[in-house]
């Protein structure tokens, strides 16, 4: 039922690919659906497709953040706790249109803005979210990438490291600007990127010259900030552990914020205690 529920959502969205990678971001997709992403990951639109570039992806491991930098971000990146997230409307890594709030009106999302695939310590992250996929799955959490590089190379980054959530393209800067995350990259980086093979022009198909400060936003299903991570130093990244001890955390406070409510509300529905009925007739 989930499976069908997500599948048809997203398809409304246009997006099929779409469909089966959140579905199997959940653990509720069968083996057609895995086929279908492997069909649609090869059958990337010809607009998305450029030459050759850089060499192969690489990956470098980061280093866990350290305890006190969690859920923490300098004052002018990122959103505060409780915001309403700002809806956006992207494309995929198959070139297909996305609104983020389809994907977190039908389970919480952790988005994760990265660099680039060109980013060794953004690969390696990547990497680490989809061999333990299950772990987030187990929370009801899907984990959704977001980078500037264009659909032709988020597809590239999708595959190279068999990524079996979302990755999402953002070359117009659209989701970037409205979760505060740009950082603009100037002249002097620009071509010392461009002597390290990496073509920041070709990669986003513009000269906005620009890319995310990694960072995380946990969102529920009503759209709300749930947690927030905002660190430009991009060689330090929440580990696995961490993550999943801080989505505990905040599992563990939304039941019992939900068994207060509860308990609240069946108090009400009974009335005043015996006693206080009893005085109040004398």
């Amino acid at each position: 039922m989930l499976r069908r529920t997500i599948t048809r959502r997203a398809l409304r969205s246009g997006s099929v690919s779409m469909a089966c990678a959140l579905a199997c971001s959940l653990g509720a997709c069968s083996k057609s659906d895995e086929a279908q992403m492997a069909k649609a990951s090869a059958k990337t639109p010809s607009a998305s497709v450029a030459p050759p570039e850089e060499a192969s992806p690489r990956q470098r491991e980061a280093q866990p953040t350290p305890s006190e930098k969690l859920g923490t971000r300098p004052e002018s990146l990122g959103l505060d706790l409780g915001d309403q997230a700002p809806d956006a409307d992207l494309r995929d890594a198959d070139n297909k249109p996305i609104k983020l709030s389809t994907l977190w009106h039908q389970t919480d999302v952790l988005l994760i803005f990265y660099r680039g695939g060109w980013c060794p310590y953004c690969n390696y992250q990547l990497r680490q979210l989809s061999n333990h996929l299950t772990e987030f799955q187990s929370r009801k959490v899907v984990p959704v990438a977001i980078s500037v590089d264009r659909p032709g190379e988020a597809i590239k980054t999708r595959g190279s490291y068999e990524i079996r959530f979302p990755v999402l393209s953002d070359p117009e800067l659209i989701a970037v600007k409205a979760y505060r995350v740009l950082r603009p990259v100037d002249a002097s980086e620009y071509h010392r990127m461009l002597s390290n093979g990496v073509d920041l022009e070709r990669r986003t198909g513009n000269q906005e010259h620009a890319i995310a400060v990694p960072s995380m936003f946990l969102i529920d299903t009503e759209g709300i900030v749930r947690w927030v991570h905002v660190d430009p130093d991009y060689k330090e990244r929440p580990s696995i552990e961490q993550l999943t001890t801080i989505l505990d955390r905040i599992l563990k406070d939304k039941e019992e914020k939900k068994t207060r409510t509860t308990e609240k509300g069946l108090r009400s529905m009974a009335g005043p205690p015996a006693s206080s009925a009893a005085g109040a007739k004398r």
